[in-house]
């Protein structure tokens, strides 16, 4: 597959955008790169442009990489969506998967992780490294029964506060 592809980056930290994009800009296979700090960027980024993969974090201000994803499901052909994440924990992963993701990548696991994840699911469409597919594999029996990721208001609240540097 030789076609350019467009990329989002979806993550509130600029800093990381900005890192992330000039990795990106350096590859062969990119045609633009899309930045968006929040729902209405995002919003805007996905209707204004032709998005061919999304890099999404989950954990964002005022909204959640989950929530976004919703947005995609009125696409006709929603981009493909990788989840860039420092989260961990079966239930998130489990909900991102049964929410229809292409890939998961953990931000600890560098650069080459992500073009790798890239490259993987522009070719065959999903890209799910060993810790991920071991997870699939020990809850594959409660699949259904895995609950949504909630958090309690101490934990929104601690949450806000670490965020806010405070």
């Amino acid at each position: 597959m030789t076609d350019k592809i467009n990329i989002l980056i979806v993550d509130d930290e600029a800093l990381l955008r900005q890192g992330l994009r000039a990795m990106l800009e350096k590859e062969d296979f990119i045609r633009g790169i899309y930045e968006a700090g929040d729902k209405e960027e995002f919003i805007k980024q996905t209707v204004g442009q032709n998005i061919d993969i999304i890099l999404l974090d989950i954990r964002l201000r005022k909204t959640s990489g989950l929530e976004l994803l919703q947005h995609l499901s009125s696409f006709e052909h929603p981009p493909k969506v990788i989840v860039v994440t420092g989260l961990d924990g079966v239930e998130l992963i489990v909900n991102l998967l049964k929410s229809g993701v292409n890939g998961i990548v953990y931000k600890l696991d560098g650069y080459g992780e992500i073009i790798k994840a890239i490259n993987t699911v522009r070719h065959s469409g999903m890209y799910l490294p060993q810790n991920i597919l071991r997870i699939i594999q020990s809850n594959a029996k409660r699949w259904d029964s895995t609950p949504p990721v909630v958090l309690s208001f101490q934990e929104k609240e601690l949450l806000k506060a670490i965020a806010n540097g405070g």
